[in-house]
């Protein structure tokens, strides 16, 4: 996987929800995460991450990305060095023998750049334990038989498969909270998403994938807004933080009701809730620095567009990131390195 600092990490790269209200039209979301994706790869992000929705999981705020993998195909052809990967694919739903070959299709239209994020989603929540059990366990059975498959230990199918197995499990990453799926990641060397909004518990969650005995790459997801200093990014980014914030529904029931229970909130304590970081550059470098430490993280993926914030804005932030952030964080692994 591209990258700099220890064993090839941090990792830096960009994350597209694909997030929109109701009035936009998918065609214009889709265009919109794959020009952007182009102006990553100019601008020397390692990888671009694509995530799946499929529900109004964040009330009036709909994720347009169904199908990850259509993305990374697409985007293959529009860049040249960028790694591309899905963030996460819902495996749980789909037939280990289908996941295998769309990995192994994928692998060779992006020549070695694609990457395997696997999660359960949050189908289930909100409607009980029996139904996230039963995700959680489909995840882990469905994960595990991908890479049993791409080792060449098992078929899920019946007859041999026709495409050319090639070991690409290295490149697989987990998302979970749940401790049974962090400890299979650990066990069979894939890397950990740890997540995104601020009231989850990254560093706890890295603890745990580290204590299972987890040596591959652990990285989560920041939304960021870079303005010239810190003040106009607050006078830029405000409107837009409120904007999502009256459009947003907390996924997490138990989110939904601290929030009720909080009652009307600030600018400052709706980007804490979210994790959203605003400043200017020194002050996004110092915070993202604190955060990754803070959680034992080998990579940061940042999200620069997002409902309300309209998409030059959103560009010029992603530009001034990689100018005056990006080389920051890099150079200070590489000190954390020795």
């Amino acid at each position: 996987m591209p990258g700099l600092g220890c064993a090839g990490y941090p990792s830096i790269g960009v994350f597209f929800h694909g997030w929109a209200t109701p009035d936009r039209q998918d065609a214009e979301v889709l265009d919109e995460i794959l020009e952007s994706t182009e102006r990553a790869d100019r601008l020397g992000f390692d990888i671009a991450w694509y995530t799946e929705q499929h529900t109004h999981s964040f009330g009036n705020i709909w994720g347009r990305v169904a199908a990850p993998q259509l993305l990374i195909a697409n985007a293959a052809a529009r860049t040249d060095t960028i790694g591309l990967g899905s963030a996460v694919r819902l495996a749980a739903d789909v037939n280990a023998s289908t996941l295998v070959e769309e990995m192994l299709t994928l692998d060779a239209l992006t020549d070695g750049r694609a990457q395997f994020g696997f999660g359960a989603g949050m189908a289930g929540v909100g409607q009980g334990y029996r139904s996230r059990e039963l995700r959680r366990t489909a995840l882990r059975t469905r994960v595990g038989e991908v890479a049993d498959m791409l080792e060449g230990r098992r078929h899920a199918t019946r007859e041999p498969m026709a495409m050319q197995i090639r070991d690409l499990s290295d490149r697989i990453h987990v998302a979970s909270i749940d401790e049974r799926t962090i400890e299979l990641a650990a066990c069979r060397g894939f890397g950990y998403f740890a997540g995104l909004f601020g009231g989850a518990r990254q560093a706890e969650l890295v603890r745990s994938f580290r204590a299972a005995g987890g040596q591959g790459p652990a990285h989560a997801v920041r939304m960021v807004f870079v303005g010239a200093d810190d003040t106009e990014a607050r006078d830029f980014a405000e409107p837009a933080v409120m904007q999502f914030w009256s459009n947003f529904t907390p996924p997490s029931p138990q989110w939904r009701t601290d929030v009720a229970k909080a009652g009307t909130m600030t600018y400052e304590q709706i980007t804490a809730e979210l994790g959203w970081i605003v400043g200017g550059p020194e002050s996004v470098t110092r915070d993202l620095r604190r955060y990754m430490a803070e959680c034992g993280l080998d990579g940061i993926d940042v999200s620069f567009h997002a409902p309300g914030l309209d998409s030059a804005s959103a560009d010029r932030s992603m530009e001034r990131f990689a100018r005056r952030v990006l080389p920051g964080i890099r150079a200070s692994a590489r000190l954390n390195c020795g």
